[in-house]
């Protein structure tokens, strides 16, 4: 709902951000859903927010609709993009975790990861103070400081699969 997507192989239409899709029943269910791929969405079949979409509805708007309270909306659609942004770098570490580390590496991942998976549910107010942009720098560098656990051998998946 909150990411735009251009026409494409993988979109039949453009949609802008925050705006509905056309395919968006007032259920919050997709009237096409079980025909995606035929009917040129397959990007949608593709696509995995990491639980971000879940994590919003359950943490930070549990009781709240972005349809029953459009004044909130915007606020809703951003933090689901930051959650996107954090559940994404959450899985990069997680996955560097099968790199089988060094001991330091893997310290500095377990600091990442803590402020990435705080102890406690975010609330609107906590994503509030999170610096994305800046935690998103951190991981980045990290993970190109770990290029020497990488053989060539080892190839990783492109997306959109093929």
């Amino acid at each position: 709902m909150s990411l735009p997507f251009d026409r494409s192989e993988w979109f039949s239409f453009d949609k802008p951000a925050d705006v509905p899709c056309r395919h968006l029943q007032p259920t919050n269910r997709c009237s096409i859903h079980e025909q995606l791929s035929e009917l040129g969405q397959a990007g949608c079949a593709h696509y995995d927010c990491y639980g971000a979409g879940q994590r919003l509805t359950q943490e930070l708007g549990p009781g709240h609709s972005w349809r029953a309270d459009p004044e909130r909306a915007h606020q809703v659609f951003a933090a689901f993009r930051q959650l996107k942004t954090l559940h994404e770098l959450r899985l990069l570490l997680h996955e560097a975790r099968a790199l089988g580390l060094a001991a330091q590496h893997v310290q500095e991942l377990e600091l990442l990861l803590a402020q990435l998976e705080p102890e406690t549910d975010f609330d609107a107010e906590a994503l509030g103070k999170v610096d994305v942009a800046e935690l998103e720098r951190a991981v980045h560098t990290f993970l190109r400081g770990l290029g020497g656990y990488v053989t060539r051998r080892r190839r990783l998946p492109l997306w959109p699969p093929r």
